[in-house]
């Protein structure tokens, strides 16, 4: 099956890759995925006073721009993807995309000098439970970005693992809270109901077939792939 993750960014200089098995059902950790907020991460913020030089003030859903990463993608029940095109090697990047998140612009981007780089978080049945996985791929628009990227990326590899598996550790915590207290009978025995991401996310947000169809239109490059 086609991740929109594919579609956004079908071809990579680096992959990384993370996951973890969660004792509650698909549905529980997409409810999760959409209710997740910065005040269930534990080393995010640390992280990002690290990087900028100052606390971040961030707070509310992950996917309602909560974090400085805008929502590309949604798939229903199956995964979401955040993404940001930078000059990442500077300690205050720019946002070659400002204003709107919008995944065509994402996928047809191709100025030279540029990084894309894109997250998705998935969501698979797996046996009685769930596999809950993380992917991040970087495309970089020029041999010079390329050259710039692979020098910075060894200093940040290691806190962006950490930040992705305490993204993971969230979801999972909270889906399976959220399963055991679904074990309980609701008061009025009628189920919760979730909001899906609103403004700028929700306007960002496609579906996997609008943004496949871009991807279509899109020239193909000889994939890398990094661990």
């Amino acid at each position: 099956m086609d991740w929109s993750l594919n579609a956004l960014v079908p071809v990579f200089d680096r992959r990384t890759q993370c996951s973890r098995k969660v004792a509650a059902t698909p549905a529980a950790v997409w409810k999760a995925t959409m209710t997740a907020t910065t005040q269930d991460l534990v080393i995010f913020k640390p992280l990002m006073t690290l990087r900028h030089g100052r606390k971040p003030g961030m707070s509310g859903r992950l996917l309602d721009g909560a974090v400085p990463i805008p929502l590309l993608s949604v798939v229903e029940g199956q995964e979401v993807v955040f993404g940001v095109i930078g000059k990442f090697w500077r300690r205050n990047s720019p946002d070659a995309l400002p204003g709107r998140p919008d995944p065509r612009r994402f996928l047809n981007f191709d100025e030279p000098d540029w990084v894309k780089a894109a997250m998705s978080i998935r969501i698979a049945a797996e046996g009685a439970g769930t596999r809950l996985s993380t992917e991040t791929r970087v495309y970089a628009t020029s041999a010079k970005a390329r050259r710039l990227f692979m020098i910075y990326w060894p200093m940040v590899f290691l806190g962006s693992r950490l930040i992705r598996l305490d993204v993971l550790r969230a979801i999972a915590r909270r889906a399976e809270r959220g399963s055991a207290g679904a074990r309980r009978p609701a008061r009025d025995g009628r189920p919760t109901s979730v909001a899906p991401p609103h403004g700028s996310a929700a306007r960002a947000a496609l579906s996997l077939h609008e943004v496949q169809t871009s991807a279509d239109r899109s020239p193909q490059r000889k994939t890398g792939d990094s661990t």
